[in-house]
């Protein structure tokens, strides 16, 4: 069944919130690399890439977001 949103050539990859649970990371030089630990939600992840939507892609007010949380997290564990 397609969720009230989906149609057969758009789905929804926020449903479940599975591939978000599946996500992690690895430290990298001065950045981080995003993966997915289960096999099936990378082949997902690849799929609608192929089809032009990038999973994992982020517009610069995104990234900007990002940056300000992780540098606030930081200022947080440093006062401690």
């Amino acid at each position: 069944l397609l969720a009230t949103d989906t149609t057969p050539s758009t789905s929804n990859l926020t449903e479940t919130g599975k591939m978000l649970g599946d996500i992690g990371y690895k430290l990298i030089d001065a950045g981080v690399k995003l993966s997915f630990k289960n096999e099936r939600s990378r082949k997902v992840a690849e799929h609608v890439q192929d089809q032009g939507r990038p999973f994992f892609k982020l517009t610069n007010s995104e990234k900007k977001e990002l940056r300000n949380i992780v540098v606030g997290q930081l200022k947080t564990l440093l006062k401690k």
